[in-house]
């Protein structure tokens, strides 16, 4: 079977593994065509990710997305200045789209280590153009190069600026909504967390797609599923690893253990 390995694909991959995070006792067993999906992924060859260099799997990340088809849109750039320092966004827009637009902002997965705007251009066009709405797509700071909080607060910073400056790229800052996938995910929920604490900006809507919201590799789905879905445990803490040193972290780091979003975690859950 002769399956492409495509941005799409993936993500779709990290989704499985996610959204079968549920006790061992109550595991699914994957379709058909998920079985083959991920036998490709499996037979693929090549070296795990996590005895790569950052920087050598990051290649194989976006080899694997050269040739996607990308659906028209309008791309234009933006940079401001967070934590002292420019940080650029790229804004997306429906191709015949005019007007102030409503707004969601997109934080990339790939494990805070991989992915930038042409591993997930795809993904957030396809976005664009079924909502209708314009997104902003935060190139932070990745892993090792920066630990954590850095691409969180660099996230919440260009929240706030697009909440507050939105007319300077055509669009709406009061109708403004998070989007991230995967670890993208985890700062969502991050960021609404800032957003919280700090009181601003207003956010309408958290989108959290298959997030990370744990690092405890010891529990039962990180055993179940330690190997053969691609996303694997050994990866997952490799990824953790290049996030954050020991002595870092906070409320926006265990995020499953929070205590205003465990209070909200059903809500959560459905979105």
């Amino acid at each position: 079977m002769n399956v492409k390995l495509t941005a799409g694909a993936l993500l779709l991959a990290s989704q499985i593994t996610s959204a079968w995070a549920s006790p061992v006792e109550n595991a699914p067993e994957p379709t058909v065509g998920v079985a083959a999906f991920l036998k490709a992924l499996n037979s693929g060859g090549g070296k795990p990710i996590e005895t790569l260099t950052p920087k050598e799997a990051r290649a194989v990340l976006t080899g694997a997305q050269q040739g996607a088809t990308l659906p028209p849109a309008q791309v234009s750039e933006k940079t401001i200045t967070a934590l002292g320092k420019p940080l650029k966004l790229t804004i997306v827009k429906p191709e015949h789209a005019t007007g102030v637009l409503p707004v969601f902002m997109f934080f990339h997965g790939g494990g805070w280590v991989l992915g930038d705007f042409p591993t997930h251009e795809r993904l957030v066009r396809d976005l664009v153009n079924e909502s209708g709405a314009a997104a902003v797509f935060v190139n932070y700071e990745p892993s090792p190069e920066a630990h954590y909080p850095v691409a969180i607060t660099q996230a919440y910073e260009a929240t706030k600026w697009v909440a507050e400056h939105g007319a300077e790229i055509g669009v709406d800052g009061k109708r403004l909504a998070l989007v991230g996938n995967s670890v993208g995910g985890n700062m969502v929920a991050a960021v609404a967390l800032q957003a919280k604490q700090h009181k601003t900006p207003a956010i309408r809507y958290d989108v959290m797609l298959w997030p990370v919201t744990d690092a405890h590799f010891d529990d039962a789905s990180y055993q179940q599923f330690a190997n053969g879905y691609f996303l694997t445990r050994n990866m997952m803490k490799w990824f953790w690893d290049n996030y954050t040193t020991s002595d870092k972290i906070g409320i926006t780091f265990w995020l499953l253990r929070c205590v205003p979003l465990r209070r909200n975690w059903p809500v959560y859950r459905q979105r």
